[in-house]
């Protein structure tokens, strides 16, 4: 399925403070994903998403229960399984040899006994 302009923005487009989602004004924006293309893991022009899948049952899936911005977000669900899970959303890879500051911005949403609780979450950035 092609992507719409709506759907990412992977060029480094100029900050727009009424359109643009950030917040230092002047950045541009590398990748910006919404999930609305149907694939899991998305793909496109600039490159396709890596998902890792280690349980069976659950992984990462397009869902529109609690998204930041309407209208899909990329769920993760435990369920009542008790296998395993393990499960990496990996995006492409970006090329930040031009930029002297890079900022990481993304919005989340998990229930607080698995992310806090019993620390099932864990985000992993590398640069």
């Amino acid at each position: 399925m092609e992507r719409s302009t709506q759907d990412i923005q992977i060029d480094k487009l100029p900050y727009v403070p009424s359109e643009s989602p950030g917040f230092v004004e002047g950045y541009i924006i590398l990748l910006d994903e919404n999930f609305t293309d149907g694939n899991m893991p998305p793909t496109g022009d600039w490159g396709s998403w890596e998902l890792n899948q280690t349980n069976q049952d659950e992984t990462w899936y397009i869902d529109t229960s609690f998204p930041h911005g309407e209208p899909s977000c990329a769920t993760v669900h435990r369920g009542d399984s008790i296998e395993l899970q393990d499960e990496w959303l990996i995006t492409p890879s970006l090329d930040f040899s031009d930029d002297t500051e890079i900022y990481l911005r993304f919005w989340w949403y998990a229930e607080y006994y698995v992310s806090a609780h019993m620390d099932y979450i864990d985000l992993n950035v590398s640069i």
